[in-house]
């Protein structure tokens, strides 16, 4: 297009040049000729002057762009589908010890470097992002596989993509991305999943040993108490004696859900999240059984206003739903009214938040930030547990908990669980 306009600028210029030389000005040929070879000379400079400034410019750019991923000890590669060509950056052979002529750069070759356990998950996030793109949908995506090394070790590279569509946009032509060798973060994360195995061995055992007495002490104590009635002992003797045997019995009890507190809390913090379908209206009708003595006794009120299936941890949403219940019917007895609580389910864009509403006698404004920490109290009430298994398995789920004072009167506890 540019050619073409020169060309014509020439002619217009070469016929008003013939039209004002008069005819006893004597031009040759071959002056001309040389006029146009000189002005097709200065737009030819002019133009591959630009173009110079241009490539300089694009250069100094990916220069930059190169020095700042090697600095950062990122890779960057490059995937033609149309030409099947993979290139990769210098980095990247650096990074497991190739040279550049060894690696067959292309589909097929690069897949022959991955490790075949971890090779269907990469394929399944290219599909994925093939077929986002395809909707209009964004195209980046982001996973994690190990790579062969020269030696024969192993890698972990984590990989950062996105697909970039032809000029006239009809499908996906590219796919670019950059390799983060992430070898020394997954050596420390395997070696804190150990010590977590271990550590979980250890409660288990600990626990093991306390309950162990526990058993023994809550079995005599029981005994005295039913003996000590059936005794002949005088009324006041009797009584007192029953009510110590009573205490030594509560005691062991306490003890007994603190230590069960304990193993929930730490189970939670080296579990898997294995997520299923589960039914809130069942989980909660099995907690008002499990908990109908407290209900009566209390006289407490529990109303359920939407209970829809969740894709959650079953066993952790459990023991969400079951301290939450057990906090307000605990706390809500303070004041002496009737205990009313309000069960709902609220879907937002980022999952379910699970909302609890007591009537009692609310949330100190400065326990508001620290309630759900561990061995938290509230009046001397409970052991200070409950609440943090609450959050502990709100961010299991990769949400949070938070509280806040009920402006009719009581509390509210908030529990975010995400992707459900």
């Amino acid at each position: 297009m540019i050619a073409l306009l020169i060309f014509t600028c020439i002619f217009f210029l070469c016929n008003l040049l013939g039209n004002l030389v008069p005819d006893s000005f004597l031009l040759t040929d071959v002056v001309l000729d040389i006029l146009i070879i000189l002005i097709i000379s200065v737009f030819y400079t002019i133009l591959r002057s630009k173009g110079n400034k241009r490539e300089k410019k694009l250069q100094e750019s990916i220069d930059k762009l190169d020095n700042v991923l090697y600095t950062s000890d990122q890779a960057y590669w490059s995937w033609d589908f149309i030409d099947d060509k993979i290139i990769f950056s210098d980095r990247a052979f650096e990074m497991l010890d190739y040279e550049r002529e060894v690696w067959n750069q292309n589909e097929a070759g690069f897949y022959t470097m991955v490790h075949l356990s971890d090779l269907p998950i990469l394929q399944a996030k290219i599909k994925k992002s093939l077929d986002r793109i395809q909707k209009g949908k964004d195209p980046q995506y982001e996973v994690e596989f190990r790579m062969k090394c020269s030696d024969g070790s192993w890698k972990w590279i984590c990989s950062r993509a996105s697909l970039v569509k032809t000029i006239n946009g009809d499908k996906p032509r590219y796919l670019l991305g950059t390799l983060t060798d992430i070898s020394s973060f997954k050596r420390t994360e395997q070696s804190l999943m150990l010590r977590n195995k271990q550590l979980e061995h250890f409660v288990y055992s600990v626990s093991h040993d306390l309950k162990a007495p526990l058993v023994t002490i809550e079995g005599f104590s029981a005994i005295i108490v039913k003996g000590t009635k059936e005794c002949s002992l005088e009324c006041e003797k009797r009584t007192s004696l029953i009510d110590y045997a009573s205490e030594i019995r509560h005691a062991a009890q306490d003890l007994a859900k603190s230590i069960d507190s304990i193993l929930e809390l730490s189970k939670i913090g080296a579990l898997h999240i294995n997520r299923i379908l589960v039914n809130t209206k069942t989980i909660i009708n099995r907690i008002i059984t499990m908990n109908q003595k407290k209900i009566k006794e209390t006289n407490a009120q529990i109303i359920i206003k939407n209970s829809p299936k969740l894709y959650v941890q079953e066993d952790i949403l459990i023991s969400i739903l079951q301290n939450l219940i057990d906090n307000a019917l605990k706390h809500a007895t303070i004041n002496g009214k009737q205990i009313k609580i309000e069960i709902e389910f609220q879907k937002t864009f980022r999952g379910t938040t699970i909302v609890v509403k007591d009537n009692g006698p609310g949330i100190l404004k400065n326990r508001l930030e620290d309630i759900f920490d561990v061995y938290r109290r509230f009046k001397n009430e409970g052991k200070g547990l409950g609440l943090s298994i609450v959050k502990r398995g709100a961010e299991f789920h990769g949400g949070s908990a938070w509280a806040e004072n009920n402006p009719d009167g009581g509390a509210i506890f908030y529990v975010e669980l995400k992707g459900t």
